[in-house]
This record gives C-alpha cells, sequence and structure tokens, in this order.
C-alpha cells in the first residue's frame, strides 16, 4: 500500500486552509476539547479526513442547510 498524505491526514494549516480557520483557532480548539479530533505523529498534529467530516457532521452551523 503507497502512503500519501490524504491518506495520513492534514495538518493545521491545510485544515484551517479547507475551514477557512486560522491555526491559531484549530489551536484553541485543541486546548479546549472542542475542535476535530486529532492525534500526533512525531510531535506534529495531524487530521485524518474521515475524522473531521464526521465532526463536521455534528458541529456544523444551522446556517450550512438554507
Amino acid at each position: 500500500m503507497k502512503w500519501t498524505i490524504e491518506k495520513i491526514g492534514l495538518s493545521p494549516r491545510e485544515l484551517g486552509h479547507v475551514l477557512g480557520l486560522s491555526e491559531v483557532v484549530l489551536s484553541e480548539l485543541r486546548r479546549k476539547g472542542e475542535g476535530p479530533p486529532f492525534t500526533k505523529l512525531g510531535g506534529r498534529v495531524i487530521y485524518r479526513a474521515d475524522d473531521v467530516e464526521k465532526w463536521l457532521a455534528k458541529h456544523k452551523p444551522s446556517k450550512w442547510d438554507e
């Protein structure tokens, strides 16, 4: 199996770009335990895409349904 970044996950910078959030906001969400699930790989924060999708489904703003 060939590993690619898509299979491993997103960095805070990449996820922030996708969600329109700064790395600082993502850091605060991690600190408060309110953000998407993450793991640390070699000291780096990694967000798995499937975890982010599940988190978004539970936490999407109601205005997204409009």
